[in-house]
């Protein structure tokens, strides 16, 4: 089984996961982290925010990670839901950079019955009522936890579980209410651990069509990474990436004979994968 590392900002958020997967405390530097006997499962408390999030992710793959590892991020989040709906955020939009990042694996919803999915917005400040879009969550972790947990592996292994906790009203949340609606997550981080007992070595994309496009689109480095995400995104959703090659040829949109056509070009293969 790959090893799955589990990230909370809060340390309460971590007690009611450590305790439900029976965790132990290690030694860790300067974060706290827990580990099961056999060393496969890990949870980490990041501290609140983009920058501990992402230092957080990189000091714990740096350290015990390896490349296609599972990561995840549970935890509490603002929102425009019921307090105490759990969601598996399917698309993550960072409020400072407009970049947005597609977290997927369609299997989880399956295997948890009445799960459901949302978008995500990440700030870097504190969200009231007024700045959450409609049917989405707020929180200040989730876009650097993705980009950081993206150098080690594909997004169908980057998982964020988030439980709504308050509606930007910001009413007082206890410490026993973070414990509590974290308690919430814990069936569906259960059922990502299952998952990856069961799971093959399969290829995460297809190689050759990788490698075609990257062609097609003239691909900077940068444009070669979004790319490999968009591709890993379809095969895990069932989408016929090479379809959607051969459309955009035939429309006479790739072959690209620049750059800047390229990443206009990129852009429109993900509307397509992605549905955006």
């Amino acid at each position: 089984m790959k090893k799955i590392h589990i990230f909370c900002a809060l340390p309460y958020e971590a007690e009611a996961i450590k305790d439900s997967l029976g965790l132990a405390p290690v030694k860790n530097g300067h974060l706290r982290r827990f580990e099961d006997q056999e060393g496969q499962i890990s949870l980490t408390v990041t501290g609140t925010g983009k920058t501990a999030s992402a230092c957080a992710v990189g000091y714990e793959m740096g350290a015990n990670g390896s490349k296609g590892d599972v990561l995840i991020n549970a935890g509490i989040a603002g929102g425009s839901f019921s307090v105490g709906e759990v969601f598996l955020i399917n698309r993550i939009t960072d409020n400072d950079t407009g970049r947005s990042f597609y977290p997927d694996d369609p299997g989880i919803t399956g295997s948890c019955p009445g799960l459901k999915e949302c978008g995500i917005l990440c700030s870097s400040s504190v969200c009231f009522e007024s700045d959450i879009p409609a049917m989405s969550a707020v929180d200040m972790e989730s876009s650097s936890f993705f980009e950081a947990a993206s150098s080690f592996t594909g997004p169908n292994n980057i998982h964020v579980i988030k439980v709504i906790s308050d509606n930007g009203d910001h009413k007082k949340v206890t410490p026993d209410d973070v414990r509590y609606l974290t308690l919430k997550t814990v069936p569906v981080i259960s059922a990502i651990i299952e998952k990856q007992r069961n799971i093959s070595d399969e290829p995460l994309y297809d190689g050759i069509l990788y490698e075609q496009l990257a062609e097609d689109l003239r691909c900077s480095e940068y444009m070669r990474n979004e790319l490999k995400q968009l591709l890993i995104y379809a095969k895990c959703d069932g989408i016929d990436a090479g379809k959607i090659r051969s459309d955009l040829m035939t429309e006479g949109i790739l072959p690209v004979t620049n750059k800047k056509d390229g990443t206009k070009a990129l852009g429109e293969f993900k509307r397509r994968v992605a549905y955006i």
